[in-house]
């Protein structure tokens, strides 16, 4: 569908937005023309999705899953194997368009040099002579302050949620810990019945 609302947007006679008295009254023009071709070529739909299922499952992939479950409660074997083989090649696809997308992209990115350059800002690590995580705190064309002056601002950053937050009071009752009760050795009393059965208990755990 994004190539026919590609071809939907190259239809339209843009220099219709030049008769719009002001920015405002074209900007909503704009709008209104970009949603028409939207809402009737892709227009929203409301979809279901499990909790546990894979990243990679869209409402596509489910629909044949939901025939292919059909014929097999109706008994049908033919209908079922035939769904079944196109619910396996649909799988593969979707799994495929999600780890080209989404999972493929990060065998070239380095995230242990990220984490580097943070504990060399920290003071966690010495310096390795990189200065990239650095260069991305200021601006460009802005003078750079000194490496105490940035811990000082990070520092700063990352206790400031915690100024919303109220101390606890001094005065706050401690709770007493009661000291155990001690059993005096005279109170337990078994009789020999007892004594047996605890015994043969015991045989049998051994064994």
């Amino acid at each position: 569908r994004k190539r026919e609302l590609g071809r939907y947007l190259g239809s339209i006679d843009w220099s219709v937005l030049d008769s719009a008295p002001d920015c405002e009254s074209k900007l909503q023009l704009f709008q209104d023309l970009v949603k028409i071709g939207l809402n009737t070529i892709m227009p929203l739909k409301t979809i279901k999705l499990h909790v546990n299922d894979a990243p990679w499952v869209s409402a596509e992939f489910k629909a044949p899953i939901k025939s292919r479950q059909k014929a097999y409660a109706h008994g049908d074997t033919k209908r079922f194997r035939h769904l079944r083989n196109i619910t396996n090649r649909e799988r593969k696809l979707c799994r495929g368009k999600f780890y080209a997308t989404k999972v493929a992209n990060l065998k070239t990115t380095k995230p242990s040099q990220w984490w580097n350059e943070v504990k060399m800002i920290a003071g966690m690590a010495l310096a390795t002579g990189g200065e990239v995580i650095c260069s991305y705190l200021h601006p460009d064309g802005i003078a750079l302050p000194s490496n105490l002056d940035t811990a000082n601002m990070i520092n700063t950053a990352l206790l400031e949620p915690m100024q919303d937050y109220s101390p606890l009071a001094n005065d706050i009752k401690r709770v007493q810990k009661r000291a155990l009760s001690i059993i005096s050795p005279g109170l337990i009393y078994l009789d020999n019945h007892s004594l047996f059965n605890l015994n043969l208990l015991k045989d049998r755990r051994t064994k």
